[in-house]
């Protein structure tokens, strides 16, 4: 059985007196209506009647806009190296500033490596001082002359042309050994940020065409680290194991005193025999003795705009 109910609103305040008509279908009952303060419900004083009141009203307009939020940078302050980070919102809607303090870091160094890793890690072109200043300068017309096995005569390293590889301009390093020895071998070689690479190799012993080396192969690091080691080789020829014994020798040889050199120890797997060379920063190898059998020492370089020691 159903009830009509009709609402006639006597007075509007925290609390709502209302008098209602309802009843069965043609039957009038009068009495005074409740409505609960939750707003969910509608109770006759007898309890003769409950009700949940579902109904939602139209919405009203909607409000006019308010101003946008803005929020800027505040200070940045660096705190103890064991501190927790914090950030802090000081001011008030729509204007707020936003303040961090950021835990210092262990002390770090800029070098030359880092700079050039950094440029590489972002897929930039390397800048030339990347690979001039470093221990293996690469420039077309870098020159350098050694003493060599063979007695009263020299070998010659030169840098002969560029080639682009997978990519990347790599530098062709020729090396020249005097007759009758008359070994013959090219590089092609390029940075990649952080290391030296050897990506082709061709030598007038062994094979007749280039052996293209993928992955290339790291030769030395553009910033090395007392005991940093790695491995390289050349597939079915040649494999080393290399170590960094120094990096801060000073070597005399006959072009110089070059001071600040880094000493490479490379042992091929799995004869034992062991290659020493140096390395002075800005010119490239100064020293390579291969132990057991002869010495070569950098006689004269040019490197870039410098030169060292005198063309024989």
């Amino acid at each position: 059985m159903s009830r009509k109910i009709f609402f006639q609103v006597a007075l509007i305040s925290l609390f709502f007196a209302v008098s209602a008509f309802g009843g069965p279908d043609g039957v009038k009952t009068r009495g005074n209506l409740r409505i609960l303060g939750d707003g969910n419900g509608l109770v006759f004083p007898d309890g003769s009647m409950q009700s949940k009141a579902a109904e939602q009203g139209p919405i009203g307009p909607s409000g006019p806009a308010g101003p946008a939020n803005t929020l800027s940078i505040g200070t940045v302050a660096t705190g103890a190296s064991d501190s927790q980070a914090a950030a802090t919102i000081t001011g008030s809607s729509p204007n707020q500033v936003l303040n961090l303090t950021i835990p210092q870091g262990p002390g770090g160094q800029v070098t030359l490596a880092t700079i050039c890793a950094a440029i590489s890690a972002e897929n930039a072109q390397l800048p030339s001082f990347c690979f001039t200043s470093s221990y293996e300068p690469l420039q077309v017309g870098n020159k350098w002359v050694y003493t060599s096995l063979v007695p009263g005569k020299h070998r010659n390293d030169e840098i002969i042309g560029a080639e682009t590889l997978y990519g990347l301009t790599t530098y062709i390093k020729q090396r020249l050994e005097p007759s009758p020895d008359d070994y013959q071998e090219k590089n092609w070689l390029a940075y990649d940020g952080s290391s030296l690479l050897l990506f082709r190799i061709w030598a007038n012993e062994g094979a007749d065409q280039a052996i293209d080396l993928s992955p290339p192969a790291v030769l030395n690091k553009i910033s090395p680290q007392l005991g940093d080691s790695w491995s390289w080789g050349i597939p079915n020829a040649y494999t080393a194991n290399v170590e960094v014994l120094a990096v801060n020798d000073t070597v005399t040889v006959p072009a110089g005193t070059f001071h600040r050199c880094i000493k490479i120890k490379e042992t091929a797997v799995p004869s034992g025999k062991v290659k020493i060379i140096h390395y002075a920063p800005g010119v490239g190898m100064i020293r390579y003795e291969n132990q057991g059998s002869w010495v070569e020492e950098l006689v004269y370089a040019r490197a870039g705009s410098k030169t060292y020691g005198v063309a024989p």
